[in-house]
């Protein structure tokens, strides 16, 4: 990493591209924490960028964004991978979900509930009901579509929290993929709604702190 030009920015190069990201963003000091480790297969080092983005911020500009759950600050946890292509095909591909729509392999015994307040769909693994589902916007009962962002929203996991109301706090974890460049980030369960809305948000910043060229596929 080296300073850039620009005071309030930072230039760092990833596998090759080069993204000159505002210094706000560097509140993690670029250390990737175990929980956020949650695709196989991703090296650790020059390919990898832990970055925060404020709740407030997001909220400004996602319509809908929930900043607060009480005392908690929904920041988006985003960590940015460079990808190989066999890892940006597994990222893309609606396969991955094939167990959860044919009740095969860890999910023979699947559990599927409807939110009663967004009409997002949960698909439990029933040996980790409840506290951990992945979330569509399509019953597994129906046809998978072939365009993975149209019906997966995210994975999430449920704990316990101080900071809430409820005492209780479900983190999410999604992504999107900018030419070869995943976005990876975490929020809580309460913009789960406003995902599409996230994603858009992250594929602008992301073409707009990569440099002109950088990422193969935009």
């Amino acid at each position: 990493m080296s300073d850039s030009k620009v005071t309030d920015t930072q230039t760092v190069r990833l596998d090759g591209h080069d993204f000159e990201i505002p210094q706000r963003y560097f509140q993690d000091g670029g250390r990737t924490p175990s929980w956020l480790r949650w695709l196989p297969g991703l090296d650790d080092g020059s390919r990898e960028l832990l970055l925060t983005i404020s709740a407030s911020e997001v909220a400004v500009v996602v319509p809908g964004y929930k900043p607060t759950d009480g005392r908690y600050d929904d920041d988006l946890r985003l960590r940015l991978v460079v990808l190989n292509a066999d890892e940006r095909r597994r990222y893309l591909d609606p396969n991955q979900f094939a167990d959860v729509w044919n009740s095969t392999g860890s999910y023979r015994d699947r559990v599927i509930e409807t939110d009663p307040e967004t009409h997002l769909i949960r698909a439990y693994r029933r040996r980790e009901y409840p506290n951990s589902w992945e979330v569509f916007t399509v019953s597994p009962d129906r046809p998978m579509p072939s365009d993975l962002f149209s019906f997966w929203i995210g994975h999430c996991l449920n704990s316990h929290s101080p900071l809430t109301p409820s005492g209780t706090l479900a983190l999410c974890k999604s992504y999107v993929v900018v030419g070869d460049i995943a976005a990876n980030f975490t929020m809580s369960a309460q913009n789960l709604t406003n995902t599409d809305g996230v994603r858009s948000y992250l594929r602008g910043l992301v073409s707009q702190w990569l440099k002109r060229g950088a990422a193969r596929g935009i």
